[in-house]
């Protein structure tokens, strides 16, 4: 897995300086300080780059060796996956639009998704995050599918909610 997090933080830490912006504020989210999978006493995190112990680290190098005056956070760290849930499932203008399926990421443009693959870890987690929070006909018409009546689902599920061996590897909570 790339860190796209911390690559994509260390180039906002250039723009912070070229632009002269003392405060860099990330959306990265609670869970992604949970570990995908503890073997021994050994955690493996897949999200390490937006967790807490990252942002912890990464402000103090800012501050310790490019500049005391840049502020590096997450705004949504406090909040659950579950809250911010909630709070997406209201603004329902970006519900057409918005994708976390890893398909839109393709290199390969004549493989790269146009919508949600219905079939990945990303899916299913985001599918079950809305669930509680959209109506039922609201939530197929963003996914195409209802995927908690897809019996070929049941196991992949059952990663996202700890009843397998691990949480998927990843970008879910």
């Amino acid at each position: 897995h790339v860190p796209i997090t911390a690559i994509l933080s260390s180039i906002v830490v250039a723009c912070a300086i070229l632009y002269g912006f003392d405060t860099i504020v990330m959306a990265n989210e609670h869970s992604a300080s949970a570990p995908n999978v503890k073997i021994g006493k050994t955690e493996i995190n897949h999200q390490y780059s937006k967790s807490l112990s990252f942002e912890a680290d990464f402000s103090e190098y800012i501050s310790k060796y490019i500049s005391p005056n840049i502020r590096y956070f997450s705004l949504l760290r406090p909040l659950t996956e579950a809250a911010i849930a909630r709070r997406f499932a209201r603004l329902e203008k970006y519900h057409p639009v918005f994708r976390s399926c890893n398909t839109a990421f393709r290199q390969d443009e004549v493989r790269r998704g146009k919508s949600w693959c219905g079939d990945c870890p990303k899916c299913r987690f985001v599918f079950l995050a809305l669930a509680p929070f959209l109506d039922k006909e609201r939530l197929v018409k963003i996914f195409g599918k209802n995927m908690l009546d897809d019996k070929t689902q049941e196991k992949g599920f059952a990663e996202l909610c700890g009843l397998e061996a691990y949480k998927p590897f990843e970008c879910v909570g």
